[in-house]
């Protein structure tokens, strides 16, 4: 869903920045710069995921900093997670944890390959069970690791943890309502757009329809590619929040 009212918003406003001004140098699957978890909590949390990898291909990297600054975290996240080339590229199986201490901001963003495996609700899930409550009382490695352990589950199919998940009904219309709300911001966003092309270039209104279309069609057709960890993809899936 996020992804699709980016691409909305930024076909809107034309938006095309680069890639941010803060840099984060990359330390295996644990980035922890500032030193907010200990040595071992971090080297425990290398173990579990260097093991995930091995079992199921699928990399995941997790960052711990105490701000981004004026950053805006998902922005910064997938960039992140495209520079660093997070997952496989065959498979596009990667996930990137983004955690702000100082701003008490969180970020997961997923590949292409595990959003239909994780999607945006299930990763909100774990981020609420485990973040918030442990992220107040200074408990970051627990929150992050427990929250790994579901992921995990989820990316190994384990009963238990899917069971723990599942979407139910009412997270399909939830979604589904969230769906149809873009939709109609897409359509306005169109006539306004044509509209005014009708105007400037001094066509008619379904010739600018028809052209602002197509574009948005190019638009939305382009994917993120990169080389990195594995190479693989990212698309927007995934979630964010604060606490």
């Amino acid at each position: 869903m996020k992804k699709i009212f980016l691409l909305l918003f930024g076909f809107l406003f034309c938006i095309n920045t680069g890639f941010a001004a803060l840099v984060i140098v990359q330390d295996e699957f644990i980035t922890n710069p500032d030193n907010i978890i200990s040595q071992s909590e971090e080297t425990k949390m290398e173990s579990f995921l260097q093991q995930l990898e091995e079992k199921t291909s699928a990399e995941i990297a997790v960052v711990i900093v105490k701000t981004l600054g004026d950053e805006e975290i998902f922005d910064f996240t997938i960039k992140l997670a495209t520079e660093w080339g997070v997952g496989k590229a065959d498979v596009d199986n990667g996930l990137m944890i983004l955690i702000a201490t100082e701003d008490k901001k969180w970020e997961i963003v997923t590949g292409y390959g595990l959003e239909g495996t994780i999607p945006d609700v299930l990763t909100r899930r774990i981020a609420e069970a485990h973040f918030s409550t442990h992220f107040k009382k200074g408990n970051y490695a627990t929150g992050i690791q427990l929250a790994l352990n579901d992921i995990a589950g989820l990316i190994e199919k384990d009963p238990t943890t899917v069971s723990k998940y599942t979407t139910s009904k009412n997270d399909n219309n939830d979604n589904d309502f969230l769906l149809i709300i873009y939709i109609i911001i897409f359509i306005i966003i169109i006539i306004i757009r044509s509209s005014i092309t009708a105007r400037h270039k001094n066509i008619s209104l379904f010739t600018a329809i028809i052209s602002n279309s197509l574009s948005v069609s190019s638009i939305l057709s382009k994917g993120s590619s990169f080389g990195g960890f594995g190479g693989g993809s990212f698309g927007g899936g995934g979630s964010g929040g604060s606490w």
